[in-house]
């Protein structure tokens, strides 16, 4: 007689205990959902049809009916769910784009603002170095222009005085000196009247180069594209 408290042993070689697999929690895609349902709803009715056909119990057919219009509608609005989390999704990558694009367009538009505002600063400093250095030109054309006057004025008087001496007879030794002054002051205002030539045909150079380079910066900034309106 086979005791009821022997103990059962498992045998020694039984392969170890599998666990289970873990559920699937992924979230299908819209498009995987539809698919799903519809292959799924393929072999549901065509088990209603099978059962149908073999069946001769209204009641069974009925039931079997209802469960799958009660699964149907489950999955309609499992679908229906899917199809919200995607438009809810869709909207919501659409206002970060949104907003990504609005904040890429106001750092365009702050650099272009920065890069301007530099440039016209520069050009400022500019044409301010400019009209100094015209200043300082203009003021050594009149410096030069006074001494030339004063030069002509010297010359002029030593012209006279050599004339008088001449006229009288005069055969002093200060003749041939206010001569060699005279040689000298009309080379010196050869010079200053050949610098001057050189120094206006300089400035007006540079006038003309200001006039075509605020041209350019002019048509730069009608070419400039206009910021959108907020």
């Amino acid at each position: 007689m086979v005791s009821h408290h022997q103990s059962f042993r498992l045998p020694q070689n039984s392969p170890p205990h599998s666990p289970e697999p873990e559920p699937d929690l992924t979230i299908p895609t819209l498009e995987e959902a539809i698919i799903q349902v519809a292959e799924a709803s393929v072999q549901k009715v065509k088990s209603l049809a099978k059962n149908s056909e073999v069946s001769d119990d209204p009641k069974s057919v009925r039931t079997h009916w209802n469960r799958v219009i009660s699964w149907m509608t489950s999955e309609s609005y499992r679908l229906k769910s899917i199809s919200e989390q995607v438009r809810n999704g869709y909207i919501r990558d659409a206002e970060e784009r949104l907003q990504e694009r609005l904040a890429r367009e106001a750092k365009a538009r702050r650099l272009e603002e920065e890069r301007l505002a530099k440039e016209a600063e520069e050009e400022a400093r500019r044409l301010e170095e400019e009209r100094l250095a015209k200043e300082a030109e203009l003021l050594r054309i009149k410096e030069a222009e006074a001494k030339a006057q004063a030069d002509a004025e010297a010359q002029a008087a030593a012209e006279a005085e050599a004339q008088q001496a001449l006229t009288q007879g005069e055969s002093s030794s200060a003749i041939p000196m206010i001569l060699h002054a005279l040689k000298e002051i009309k080379q010196d205002q050869k010079e200053i009247k050949q610098d001057q030539n050189e120094l206006r045909a300089r400035m007006d150079k540079q006038d003309a180069l200001n006039e075509n380079i605020q041209n350019m910066f002019a048509m730069l900034l009608q070419r400039l594209p206009q910021p959108p309106n907020p």
